[in-house]
């Protein structure tokens, strides 16, 4: 898969794609901890811990379930490359949140998203999306 520019990864399908996915998963999982009561500082800031927690258990999950034996198949046939290529441009994104996530840039400081406590809570979230139901979602046109 070739880079895309940033600023034009959205007219790319495969980008388009990838992005719109994301999208819909990360809002599925907020919105799991959003609340109408009253919450201290605290209580909000273990919400958002939690949250990031979860989704980057999504991403982890999500970059790792094809391995290299799965891309090489679906290398080999042409009728696979919308799936290969879905894929590819899903887990760049992914690649890309999760440094974001490491480095701060989603509300929570360096030193805890490199705590082991951190990677704990990430490890306790499990993701029920199989590789066969990811492949169904790659080949919806």
């Amino acid at each position: 898969m070739l880079k895309v520019p940033k600023n034009e990864f959205l007219e790319n399908e495969f980008f388009s794609f990838a992005n719109n996915f994301l999208k819909e998963n990360i809002n599925r999982i907020s919105s799991k901890y959003k609340t109408d009561k009253e919450l201290s500082d605290q209580d909000k800031a273990n919400l958002h811990y939690n949250m990031v927690s979860e989704i980057t258990s999504f991403f982890l999950h999500i970059s790792a379930i094809f391995g290299e034996n799965d891309l090489k198949t679906l290398d080999k046939t042409e009728a696979n490359l919308l799936i290969l290529n879905r894929y590819l441009a899903i887990r760049q994104l992914v690649q890309s949140q999760v440094e974001g996530v490491m480095n701060a840039r989603w509300g929570l400081p360096k030193e805890i998203t490199e705590s082991e406590n951190f990677k704990s809570n990430i490890a306790r979230f499990k993701n029920d999306l199989t590789k066969e139901q990811f492949v169904e979602i790659l080949k919806v046109k």
